[in-house]
C-alpha cells in the first residue's frame, strides 16, 4: 500500500509540476504577444506610415 501511495504522490507532483510549467510559458508568451502588438502602435500613433519613421524607430521597431 505505501509503494502504490508513493507511486500516486510521484505522479501528481510530476502532473502539478507540469501544469505550472505550462502555465508560466503560457503567461509569458501572453506577454510577450502583448508587448508585440502594442509596441508598434505606439510607434504608428499619429497615423504615420513606416517611411515616416526614421531610422532609429525603425531599428527599434525591428527589434
Amino acid at each position: 500500500m505505501k509503494s502504490i501511495l508513493n507511486t500516486i504522490d510521484i505522479l501528481l507532483g510530476h502532473l502539478a509540476a507540469g501544469i505550472m510549467t505550462f502555465l508560466l510559458y503560457l503567461s509569458l508568451g501572453a506577454i510577450a504577444t502583448l508587448f508585440l502588438i502594442t509596441i508598434p502602435v505606439g510607434f504608428l500613433e499619429y497615423r504615420s506610415g513606416i517611411n515616416d519613421l526614421d531610422l532609429a524607430e525603425i531599428g527599434s521597431l525591428a527589434l
